[in-house]
């Protein structure tokens, strides 16, 4: 029966995941609410729809409150149809160029507006969140909201006018300059990121990361004051706070060498530690693996993916081929220990040669023994984790298109990522950091932003030219 549509009392329903649904809200995402009929005279149950259990709001003694801080209900969109009718269709409400809107309560920057979106002559509503932000020249405030993916309004209001009296006039974004527009789009997506990952850790989490954060963001190459980058608006942000949840700033951090020797593809690392990086994967597949055609090619060590890949049990092969790490380690008393790691919690690097034949947990070759740190282990499925000491091992990726985010994104488990496992387990072990000479870590993929940053961390933590990374 599943895509086959039936009409109870003229609203179409459909089964979607063996449940009866209206067939509007399956198409845009919506559940519904359970009602609760307010204990008085001749009230009336109205159903509202939501697209996830909505946070609770903040109490009435704080309904403006213009202070800055946490709004956990940003991400909330709750709406409801006028007259307990059936739903209108997502195509609908896309098509207004002007609503109206209250603001029904602030925390910060962050608000919830209540929109009017008028069907048939009566207004159904959305309750949504929004972000205000003045002008950079002080002489307006802008209430930038949207309804659906990158469906975006504003309002604007001038300097001596209140926000909260009367109706704000919402018009498309759309109408503004490319410029001003796209300013508050990143204001919007970094404040909805910052939310959301709040509301899924917690604010006491994130503030610990936050601290961390603030210390390493300008030694890595953030700007000591964001907002320099912003022509047309004025906000308050932090080094740290652009670093945790704008993406350009991650990006930056991403490709910036700031706190590693050298951070570079293969063709542009030195060539020891090219060396001895194809000499490691060669030693993993206990055969030739890596070694390029000559020295100024790239090692392409990232073919040892697709080749663990054919390694593996069908039943253990995931979609795409794994990433693998590794962390050359050299000690102050020159001992060398290689750790190694695959992405994911399948246990999949005891499946690499030298584990599977000659010991899953670690294997001595000449001078230099080597670990396979996933080896009973388990480790936390997180996209945010930090020590009792501030220090990061997963942060959750940032928004990096607004039109298509979805908060499963922001829950990724960026713990169970090689590189950050492989950190994890390095710091564990050496918890003074001053016991490291150096640190060379290679992997077949680039880093991605969440493990740029435990990457860059830990080389902040040790010693001047300690860290090197590479990748094929």
């Amino acid at each position: 029966m599943a895509g086959q549509r039936l009409l109870l009392d003229d609203v179409p329903y459909r089964l979607h995941e063996n449940t009866l649904r209206r067939a509007d809200l399956v198409e845009v995402g919506y559940t519904a609410l359970p009602c609760r009929v307010r204990r008085v005279p001749g009230a009336v149950c109205t159903t509202s729809f939501v697209t996830r259990p909505p946070a609770a709001p903040p109490l009435p003694a704080d309904r403006f409150d213009d202070t800055k801080g946490w709004a956990l209900w940003f991400g909330d969109t709750i709406y409801t149809p006028a007259g307990g009718r059936a739903p209108m269709k997502a195509a609908s409400f896309v098509k207004r160029d002007h609503l109206t809107a209250t603001i029904e309560f602030r925390k910060g920057i962050y608000a919830r507006v209540k929109i009017n979106v008028p069907e048939q002559g009566l207004d159904d509503t959305f309750q949504v969140g929004a972000i205000i932000c003045p002008s950079k020249d002080g002489s307006k405030h802008y209430v930038f909201t949207r309804l659906n993916a990158g469906d975006f309004y504003v309002a604007e209001r001038g300097a001596g006018q209140s926000l909260y009296d009367g109706l704000l006039s919402l018009k498309k974004a759309d109408t503004l300059g490319d410029e001003l527009k796209n300013e508050l789009i990143v204001v919007y997506t970094g404040s909805l990121n910052a939310n959301n990952v709040a509301r899924i850790h917690g604010v006491e989490a994130v503030e610990r990361a936050m601290k961390t954060m603030d210390d390493i963001a300008i030694p890595l190459g953030v700007k000591a004051t964001p907002p320099d980058n912003m022509n047309g608006l004025r906000v308050d942000t932090s080094p740290g706070e652009a670093l945790m949840f704008d993406n350009s700033t991650r990006m930056i951090v991403t490709r910036l060498p700031e706190g590693a020797s050298s951070w570079t593809r293969s063709t542009g690392a030195p060539q020891a530690f090219r060396e001895r990086t194809a000499t490691v994967f060669d030693t993993l597949f206990q055969s030739p693996t890596s070694n390029p055609a000559n020295a100024a090619a790239a090692l392409r060590i990232d073919r040892a993916m697709q080749k663990l890949q054919r390694l593996l049990p069908l039943r253990e092969r995931a979609l795409n081929a794994r990433n693998i790490a590794f962390a050359d380690v050299t000690t102050i008393s020159g001992s060398r220990e290689v750790y190694v790691s695959v992405s994911g919690a399948q246990r999949t690097t005891t499946r690499l040669p030298l584990f599977q034949h000659l010991g899953g947990n670690q294997v001595r070759m000449g001078d230099t023994t080597y670990f396979n740190i996933d080896f009973d282990q388990a480790y936390p499925r997180t996209s945010l984790e930090v020590t009792s000491e501030g220090k990061i091992l997963a942060v959750p990726l940032t928004i990096k298109d607004i039109n298509t985010y979805k908060p499963a994104q922001t829950i990724r488990p960026t713990s169970l990522d090689s590189e950050s496992k492989l950190i994890a387990a390095i710091r564990k072990k050496y918890p003074d950091l001053s016991q490291i000479r150096s640190v060379d870590v290679a992997t077949t993929m680039r880093p991605c932003e969440s493990c740029s940053v435990v990457l860059k961390e830990f080389g902040h933590d040790g010693a001047d030219n300690a860290l090197k990374v590479l990748w094929g």
